[in-house]
C-alpha cells in the first residue's frame, strides 16, 4: 500500500477552543494544505475546513489545548486531491457559469445558425469567423446582427473582396461594408454594400493673402510660359509663348513662328540683337601706293558682337595722272 503523504514545514499556533490556526515559515496556498486535509498537533487531530491564505487555516473549535510555535503535520487526504473531486469542482464552476449565461455558444464555420438544442434563454451564440451574433429568446435563437471592429483597408479597389466592417476611402469620403455577404467589384457609394462613414467636407473659405502670395488664373494653356500682370509682382497670367517639355524648344500658340523684335526705329538695335548694324569708312590720300599688284591691302575694319551678320563692302578708285586700273575688287574677311 502507498503511505499517506504529509506536510510539516514550519510551526503552528492555535488557541484552546480556537478556530484559527496560524503558521510560521509555512506556505499553505501552494497545494500543501486543502480543505478536507487533517491537521495533527501531538496526538490531537482536526479537519481543515478552509485555507484562508498562505499562513492561516480555519478548523472546527480546537480541543487539544493551547499550542504556540509547535511542530505539526497536515495529512493530505482531502477528497479534492483526487482526480474525480477536481473534475467535479471544475464541472461545478462551468455549470455556474452556464447558469449565469456567461459562456456563449460557439457556432462553427460550417453552420449557418446555432444548434437549436443548445443554450438557454438570454444566452448568446457567436460565429467568430463572421462576427454573427444570436441570442436565445423563448427557446429560439434570434439573429442580432454582425458585430466586428473596423478594419481599415485603404483606397477602394475593385479587385479586393470586402466583408462586414471593412473601411475604404474613395473620392475623399470613407465607407464601411455593411452587406452580410462578402463581395468585390461594388464601388461606393453603392448603398446595397456600403454605408457612408465620413463624408468629404466642403472647400473652406480662402485664407488671407500673404506678403509673397502669387495669384494665378483659373486655367492655363499647357506648356505656356507664365508672365506677370501689372506691377505688383503677385499676379501672373497665361501667355502665347510655349516651351516644349523635353527639348525646351520655343513656339507660340496659334499659327506662325515667334516674331523676334530688334530696333523698331531707323537706328541700330542693341548689341547682339537682331537689327544691330555697324559700319566703317576710310580714305586714302592721292599718291599713296597700294603695294604690289594682285596683293590685298587692308583699308578699314569694323568690330561686331558675336552673331550672324550680312557683311559687304564698297571701294571707289579714282586714278590720277598716267595711272590705270584693272579688276579692282573688295574682299571682306573676319579677323582671327
Amino acid at each position: 500500500m502507498t503511505a499517506l503523504t504529509s506536510y510539516s514545514t514550519g510551526t503552528v499556533s492555535v488557541a484552546d477552543g480556537g478556530t484559527v490556526v496560524t503558521g510560521a515559515g509555512v506556505i499553505w496556498t501552494d497545494g500543501s494544505a486543502k480543505p478536507g486535509d487533517i491537521l495533527q498537533v501531538g496526538n490531537f487531530q482536526s479537519i481543515i475546513s478552509d485555507v484562508v491564505d498562505s499562513g492561516e487555516l480555519t478548523i472546527p473549535p480546537w480541543g487539544g489545548g493551547a499550542q504556540s510555535g509547535v511542530a505539526y503535520k497536515i495529512w493530505q487526504v482531502s477528497p479534492q486531491r483526487f482526480a474525480g473531486a477536481e473534475a467535479l469542482t471544475t464541472v461545478n464552476r462551468l455549470v455556474i457559469a452556464l447558469n449565469a449565461r456567461e459562456i456563449p455558444v460557439v457556432v462553427s464555420d460550417d453552420e449557418t445558425v446555432p444548434d437549436p438544442s443548445l443554450g438557454e434563454d438570454d444566452q448568446t451564440a457567436i460565429q467568430p469567423s463572421t462576427g454573427k451574433v444570436w441570442v436565445m429568446s423563448g427557446g429560439v435563437w434570434t439573429y442580432l446582427g454582425i458585430y466586428r471592429g473596423f478594419r481599415f483597408t485603404g483606397a477602394y479597389s475593385g479587385a479586393t473582396t470586402y466583408s462586414v466592417g471593412d473601411v475604404v476611402t474613395d473620392a475623399g469620403s470613407s465607407y464601411i461594408w455593411s452587406n452580410e455577404t462578402a463581395g468585390s467589384g461594388h464601388a461606393p457609394p453603392n448603398a446595397t454594400y456600403w454605408e457612408l462613414l465620413a463624408e468629404k467636407g466642403d472647400v473652406g473659405p480662402a485664407g488671407p493673402a500673404g506678403s509673397g502670395d502669387v495669384d494665378g488664373p483659373t486655367s492655363a494653356t499647357d506648356n505656356a510660359a507664365a508672365r506677370f500682370d501689372a506691377t505688383t509682382g503677385k499676379v501672373i497670367q497665361d501667355s502665347a509663348l510655349l516651351i516644349a517639355d523635353t527639348t525646351g524648344a520655343l513656339s507660340r500658340s496659334g499659327s506662325g513662328g515667334i516674331p523676334v523684335q530688334g530696333s523698331n526705329t531707323n537706328d541700330s538695335a542693341a548689341s547682339g540683337y537682331v537689327g544691330e548694324y555697324g559700319s566703317a569708312t576710310t580714305s586714302v590720300s592721292p599718291g599713296v601706293s597700294f603695294g604690289t599688284t594682285n596683293t590685298p591691302v587692308n583699308l578699314v575694319s569694323v568690330s561686331l558682337a558675336p552673331g550672324d551678320y550680312d557683311v559687304w563692302g564698297n571701294a571707289v578708285y579714282v586714278p590720277g595722272g598716267s595711272s590705270s586700273t584693272s579688276g579692282i575688287g573688295v574682299i571682306v574677311r573676319p579677323a582671327f
